[in-house]
């Protein structure tokens, strides 16, 4: 009973983690160059219960072992590195343009 509520509340401690990692994420969303990140976990570790080959019963063998798992944990925070939305950029290469077009106008009118 207390593995089973240890392994509950790692679980709910990583997930806890999860949870303000997708805060944080969402907070910075439209923070200039800004890049999303996610969290790894890992398992923590599994307890032997039964060993593979051991007796079942009188004459037969458990073919495979038993293993509890104790848990999960949050181990790192991944970076997502990769490029961003290219609208701004294009809105922005489209007002250069139409300056310097502007501009081009203006010194062939002036006869430079």
């Amino acid at each position: 009973m207390i593995r089973a509520l240890y392994t509950a509340a790692s679980g709910m401690n990583a997930q806890q983690a999860n949870i303000d990692n997708i805060a944080h994420n969402l907070a910075n969303v439209n923070t200039t160059g800004f890049k999303k990140s996610r969290v790894e976990f890992e398992d923590l570790v599994y307890q032997k219960l039964k060993a593979a080959g051991s007796a079942s019963s009188q004459e037969a063998e458990a073919p495979i072992g038993l293993e509890a798992g104790l848990g999960s944990r949050a181990v790192a925070t991944a970076r997502n590195f990769t490029g961003g939305n290219l609208r701004l950029l294009q809105r922005l290469f489209a007002q250069i343009n139409r300056i310097a077009a502007h501009g081009q106008r203006r010194a062939t009118a002036s006869g430079c």
